[in-house]
């Protein structure tokens, strides 16, 4: 009987060995250096703990504010936020800073959430910040600002709209103003390439002191990886439970290669009622400390 139940025993923890190493997925930020030479610099927490509005394939609800920031400004969510500035200052000069490219690996990762929220962080902060929605192919900003999407960059790049006219202020964060993706486009990647883009990017940075762009996902489509040698910095946001370590691997050699300055990695949609996050942090990330 003893011998079958430390065969048993033997069995399970096999078995949790085999499966903890057959899936590469980075749950907790501890396990992103096996993947990247990038520092980790925040935990977003998952959209159900923190009340960020998203369906379940990732389009985003147009039906109420989804900024933790505005809504509930005392929460861990905003802690979080808060955090991520400080390291984006921190990692990349402070003032030197004039424009922030926000990307990600794949699709679904939450980057437009994490764009949104930073540039609404460092607005907080007494900032005057332009937040552009360089995706072209599958744009979101509009949707957070609650405006129509046109005219937007690809109008103003083509020509057919001015850059005033493509800017909306936030409605509830003054010194936070949009230019969304604008009409749609064949070739987003010629016109992120121009001269034209290169003019209005020089333009932004000089009448705002942040510009924070929301990119396509780099490994998927190409002007991401244009873009990513136009700004200050930037920042490449992978998802809790999703993103693999194959997959940060892959993102961390086409930044170096690219040649953008990578300021860090955001780990986002991190659950922190998970085992694996108790077990890195010794506690439940709720946040009381903040509510004392």
């Amino acid at each position: 009987m003893a011998i079958g139940l430390i065969a048993g025993l033997f069995t399970g923890l096999s078995s949790a060995f085999v499966r903890e190493h057959l899936d590469d997925k980075v749950t907790v930020a501890l396990q992103l250096h096996a993947g990247s030479r990038l520092p980790m610099l925040a935990n977003i927490p998952s959209s159900r703990e923190i009340g960020l509005l998203s369906s379940h394939s990732g389009a985003l609800s147009t039906t109420l504010e989804s900024s933790p920031l505005i809504n509930d400004p005392t929460s861990a969510a905003s802690e979080s936020f808060r955090a991520l500035r400080t390291a984006i200052m921190v990692g990349s000069n402070s003032g030197h800073l004039r424009s922030l490219l926000v990307t990600s690996p794949l699709s679904g990762e939450g980057r437009s959430t994490v764009a949104y929220n930073t540039a609404i962080a460092f607005a907080l902060a007494g900032k005057r910040v332009l937040l552009l929605d360089a995706d072209m192919r599958k744009p979101h900003m509009h949707d957070l600002f609650f405006c129509s999407c046109q005219p937007g960059l690809s109008d103003i790049l083509k020509g057919t709209a001015k850059l005033e006219d493509g800017i909306r202020q936030h409605d509830s964060v003054p010194s936070l103003f949009l230019i969304p993706a604008g009409s749609g486009t064949r070739g987003p990647a010629e016109l992120v390439c121009s001269s034209q883009f290169d003019q209005m990017l020089a333009t932004l940075t000089q009448k705002y002191d942040l510009v924070v762009a929301d990119s396509p996902p780099i490994l998927l489509v190409t002007e991401a990886r244009v873009l990513s040698e136009k700004f200050d910095a930037t920042l490449a946001v992978i998802r809790a439970g999703k993103t693999t370590r194959t997959v940060l691997a892959s993102l961390s050699s086409v930044l170096e290669l690219s040649g953008s300055r990578a300021v860090g990695l955001v780990l986002n949609g991190v659950d922190t009622n998970s085992d694996e996050y108790f077990d890195a942090y010794g506690h439940d990330g709720k946040g009381e400390y903040l509510n004392a």
